[in-house]
């Protein structure tokens, strides 16, 4: 059992993350959750930054699909002063953006690193789980993946959205309406990740049974 996410490397400019504008270069007005004083891109970060592309299993299109959806975000947020200055005076724009970023990672690592990686080391040795473990297993992984399938579909509403500008939430110079825009499906994302961590620690209970 191999998942594709295995074989893709650290992707050319950060899979367009990177952006020249400093003003709008997303990597560079958020810290990583693993060094609050390094951003998410510097060349030490690229655990964090892996994380990221993991959610989307490195497919390029999706990466930078994410990254146009919070670029606007980042002319509005305060960018990181390097000699230790770190990101003085964090506003909302940023705790926004740390916010999507962090949650994105976490819940890339409990579905792919977690769950099914747990799964992938244990795959030779399943027919020594009991009968009630393997449909306990079963049944976990089939809501895992329907957590993701709708976090897909409700990410292409979003991406659909911005592409038609759909109440102008493009047009809006202060950015004021997309931040408002993604706040409003932020919860629904976070309340379905906290799912998915927790079917993630269950699964890897029964796989530590092995």
């Amino acid at each position: 059992m191999q998942h594709r996410w295995k074989n893709y490397g650290p992707g050319g400019r950060q899979y367009g993350m990177h952006r020249l504008e400093l003003a709008r270069n997303i990597f560079f007005i958020i810290l990583s959750p693993y060094n609050r004083n390094l951003t998410y891109g510097a060349p030490e970060s690229k655990d964090a930054r892996s994380k990221i592309y993991l959610a989307f299993e490195y497919n390029e299109n999706l990466i930078e699909d994410f990254g146009e959806a919070l670029f606007s975000l980042g002319g509005r947020a305060a960018t990181f002063h390097h000699g230790g200055l770190g990101i003085r005076n964090p506003n909302e724009y940023n705790k926004l953006v740390q916010e999507i970023a962090d949650k994105t990672g976490e819940y890339a690592c409990n579905y792919f690193e977690v769950a099914f990686g747990e799964l992938i080391k244990k795959q030779n040795n399943l027919n020594s789980l009991s009968l009630d473990n393997l449909q306990a297993l079963d049944q976990k992984f089939d809501k895992l993946i329907a957590e993701r399938e709708m976090h897909i579909k409700d990410a292409k509403t979003i991406y659909n959205d911005l592409k038609a500008n759909k109440g102008e939430i493009k047009k809006d110079k202060n950015a004021a309406k997309l931040k408002d825009y993604l706040i409003k499906h932020k919860t629904k994302f976070n309340n379905s990740f906290e799912v998915v961590k927790t079917l993630a620690r269950e699964i890897k209970n029964i796989l530590d049974t092995i």
